[in-house]
C-alpha cells in the first residue's frame, strides 16, 4: 500500500492499495464504507455509520469520529482529503465524468462550507491512468472543452489526443484556495504497472480494484 508523505507528516491514517480481489473488498475492509460508484458529481455527506454500497454518489465526506471511507478505482483518479488536525475526511472517485463535472473542486467546496480552511486541507491523488496512456475520443474532448473553454490538459500524439486526469484534478485543488504543499499526487500509472495495479481499460474486466481508504 501507498502511504501519502503528506498524510504521513500529520499522523493522517488513509492509503491507496494495489491490486486487490473485487469479490473481496467488503472482507478486507468490513468496517469502511464504500459508496456506489456512478460517474458523476454526487457528494454524499455521512452523519452516521451506514452500510457499504447503499448510497450512491461519487465522493464521501465525514465529521464522524471512527469511520473509514474509501472509493474503489480501476484507472479512475482516487482522491484523499484530511484536515490538519483531522477533523474531517473525504474520499473521491475521480473518472473523466467526474472529474469534468468538477467533483474534487465540488467536495472541497462542500469542506470549506462546513467552515473549514483551504490552507488545512491535505489532498492527496493516488495511482491512476496518466495522461501519457489515456487516450480519449470525441465525447471526452467535447466535454473538456465544455468545462474549459482553452483546455491545457489535452495532449496529441501520433494523431491521437490523451487527457490529463492528474493535472485537472490538481488545477481543482489549487483554485479551490488548496495550498501547493497541501498537494500529493501518485506518479504511478495503472495502465503501465500491470504487475501491481488493475486496469479496466488494459484488462477490460472487474475481477481486480484498487481502494483508496482514510479513517477519522
Amino acid at each position: 500500500m501507498i502511504s501519502p508523505p503528506l498524510f504521513q507528516s500529520f499522523k493522517i491514517p488513509g492509503f491507496f492499495s494495489f491490486k486487490l480481489p473485487k469479490n473481496e473488498i467488503f472482507n478486507l475492509f468490513p468496517e469502511t464504507f464504500f459508496p456506489l460508484q456512478i460517474h458523476s458529481d454526487k457528494i454524499i455527506e455521512l452523519k452516521a455509520p451506514t452500510n457499504p454500497l447503499s448510497k450512491e454518489g461519487d465522493a464521501v465526506i465525514t465529521q464522524l469520529k471512527g469511520l473509514s471511507i474509501g472509493v474503489q478505482t480501476a484507472d479512475c483518479v482516487p482522491i484523499l482529503i484530511a484536515h490538519k488536525k483531522q477533523a474531517c475526511i473525504a474520499s473521491v472517485h475521480a473518472g473523466w465524468r467526474g472529474t469534468l463535472a468538477g467533483i474534487l473542486s465540488k467536495t472541497l467546496e462542500g469542506l470549506i462550507k462546513l467552515g473549514y480552511k483551504p490552507e488545512d486541507l491535505l489532498v492527496a491523488l493516488g495511482p491512476h491512468i496518466q495522461g501519457s496512456c489515456y487516450e480519449v475520443k470525441n465525447e471526452v474532448i467535447d466535454a473538456l472543452y465544455t468545462y474549459l473553454k482553452k483546455p491545457p490538459f489535452l495532449s496529441q500524439r501520433e494523431g491521437k489526443y490523451f487527457l490529463n486526469l492528474r493535472e485537472i484534478n490538481l488545477y481543482q485543488a489549487r483554485t479551490s484556495g488548496i495550498p501547493e504543499e497541501n498537494l500529493w499526487a501518485s506518479s504511478h500509472c495503472t495502465h503501465c504497472l500491470g504487475n501491481i495495479y488493475h486496469s479496466f481499460r488494459r484488462e477490460k474486466n472487474h475481477q481486480f480494484t484498487q481502494v483508496a481508504l482514510i479513517h477519522l
